[in-house]
């Protein structure tokens, strides 16, 4: 019996000597404080947020999880600089956790950093299902017309954000520069039927009209759009041009004097005028010309 004892005292030292905690050591502690601090956004109502803080805290003070919510306090004060490096801080500690990613994305979007955005976006992603996190990469997608990529991850803020204008016209956007002219259409449609006076979804559709050389439904479209925003030049120079393929000359006129053009009947005139302003710097007129 006692050389019983004597082994089994030996093997506990052995074990404790390891770093073995039998679940009640520091290790444990923080992982713990890791998976109760998963999905806090600031969003979090403000009496469970404090809750999982204080947790945490007793748990472990210097760990993954607590660096992320000093990171969300940091960032909600609008220290963007300190809230950067606590989501860092907080990845290296944990590197699973999917949310310091997800809120290092965001704050690098708003930085204007638009490649780390990606890639902790999408790191965050991989670690957890996020429609929040899908829009913003879908977005960043989009914006470099990888309409393939965009298009999946928009499919993944689904149904969270099936009615938000912003993602049922970035889908839209991907279907058009994939040359699907019919589900486009759908996708701008449904933005209408939300928001009546989109300006984004009638000019696109005007754009899918004029594809299908229906010039009558792209005027009518960029009528809608300018009623929308009244002063934008682009469309009423697009409205101008459409206007003079009708043979309605007098609106066209005055659609170009709106959108700044001074027409000529020689193009040669145009061409001056443009070489004038390219010269002065006045590009937007240079291109109008």
């Amino acid at each position: 019996m006692r050389r019983f004892n004597s082994l089994l005292a030996l093997i506990l030292f052995a074990l404790f000597s390891c770093g073995f905690t039998w679940g009640f050591g520091k290790g444990d502690h923080c992982s713990e404080s890791t998976k109760a601090v998963e999905g806090v956004t600031n969003e979090t109502l403000p009496a469970e947020r404090a809750k999982i803080e204080k947790k945490i805290l007793s748990l472990c003070p210097d760990g993954g999880a607590a660096h992320y919510l000093k990171g969300l306090a940091l960032g909600a004060s609008n220290k963007s600089e300190q809230a950067i490096s606590e989501y860092r801080d907080a990845i290296s500690k944990e590197p699973l956790l999917a949310d310091a990613y997800g809120q290092l994305g965001l704050l690098m979007l708003k930085k204007g950093v638009p490649d780390e955005a990606s890639v902790n976006l999408y790191n965050s992603l991989k670690l957890k299902r996020s429609p929040s996190y899908a829009k913003a990469l879908a977005d960043l997608y989009l914006e470099g017309k990888f309409y393939g990529l965009a298009l999946l991850h928009y499919e993944q803020t689904m149904p969270v954000f099936a009615n938000d204008v912003s993602v049922q016209n970035g889908m839209g956007q991907c279907y058009l520069g994939q040359g699907n002219l019919v589900k486009a259409r759908e996708k701008f449609q449904t933005v209408l039927h939300l928001q009546p006076a989109n300006e984004l979804s009638h000019l696109k559709l005007a754009e899918i009209y004029q594809k299908e050389k229906q010039y009558d439904q792209a005027i009518a479209e960029l009528r809608l759009s300018l009623a929308a925003n009244p002063g934008n030049r682009d469309s009423h120079y697009r409205l101008a041009q459409f206007l003079e393929m009708t043979g309605n000359s007098n609106e066209a006129s005055n659609e170009y004097k709106l959108a700044g053009v001074e027409r000529s009947v020689d193009p040669s005139d145009h061409m001056q005028r443009a070489a004038s302003f390219t010269a002065a710097g006045a590009y937007d007129k240079a291109a109008n010309e």
